[in-house]
């Protein structure tokens, strides 16, 4: 018997990270933003760069935010941590990682059901507060049914919580 009204409280979850764009901050040329919804709405690369794409490992890959208040200032801290395939074709992953990540990223991160947030970027700083390498790894694992991977953790601190992105995403 169902209860009139009743609405679940926990709906399907829709969370986890679909797919990756990251591009070097310093290659961000501008961002256009709905001021309707403080939405983005396109994101414009400098001529000749392009973002480094990959689908992590499923449910390898996951986006915290934590804001934290200290006398009235709210601080965000953004964190994205991916793990991908240490198979054929990491390396070139790696190897691009390791010369933008270190200097700052701005990441397009896709959820399962094609929603998109822009992080490293924000409305009042633009792509000053990137999101930076803080820890890479590449594992091997101790069985072996293990599965080498690829591990790299990115952070950023800011004023305000990522914001969607609503554009296409570059190529």
């Amino acid at each position: 018997m169902a209860l009139a009204g009743n609405t679940p409280c926990c709906p399907k979850p829709r969370g986890g990270v679909h797919r990756l764009l990251l591009v070097a901050a310093h290659d961000v040329a501008s961002v256009d933003s709905d001021p309707a919804d403080g939405s983005f709405s396109l994101l414009r690369l400098k001529a000749g760069a392009s973002p480094v794409g990959f689908f992590p490992c499923e449910d390898g890959a996951w986006l915290e935010e934590t804001a934290t208040v200290h006398d009235g200032v709210v601080s965000v801290r953004h964190t994205l941590e991916v793990a991908f395939d240490a198979g054929p074709g990491s390396q070139a992953v790696l190897d691009s990682l390791a010369r933008i990540a270190p200097r700052g990223v701005v990441a397009l991160v896709q959820n399962p059901e094609g929603g998109t947030l822009l992080v490293g970027y924000s409305h009042k700083f633009a792509n000053a507060r990137p999101l930076k390498a803080s820890r890479w790894e590449r594992t091997g694992g101790s069985k072996p049914t293990d599965k080498p991977l690829c591990k790299i953790t990115l952070v950023s601190d800011d004023t305000l919580a990522s914001r969607p992105y609503t554009g296409p995403l570059p190529d």
